[in-house]
């Protein structure tokens, strides 16, 4: 009787062991692996919004100068509207 329950005890003893380590493997790879996965993908969509933004400005700015440069007399608040006008258009 006392040669099997030692054999019980060893198979809970490795039973909980390997849960252990399911578990910690588990949460090791969620910090090593999958965050930095994730944060990366952020901020590559954060570069890629700005970049988007740069281009939408640089776009806008050309946009209004030619508007405002079409009229007779060129003034600043012409330029403003059409330049507030094109970033509304494309979404900012």
């Amino acid at each position: 009787m006392k040669n099997r329950s030692t054999k019980l005890d060893k198979a809970v003893k490795i039973s909980i062991i390997l849960g252990i380590l399911i578990v910690a493997l588990s949460v090791a790879n969620y910090f090593i692996i999958f965050l930095p996965k994730e944060e990366n993908g952020r901020k590559e969509l954060q570069e890629i919004k700005e970049v988007n933004k740069r281009e939408a400005r640089k776009y806008c700015n050309q946009w209004a100068i030619d508007k405002a440069q079409n009229h007779s007399m060129y003034n600043q608040e012409e330029y403003d509207d059409y330049f507030a006008r094109c970033l509304r258009e494309q979404g900012y």
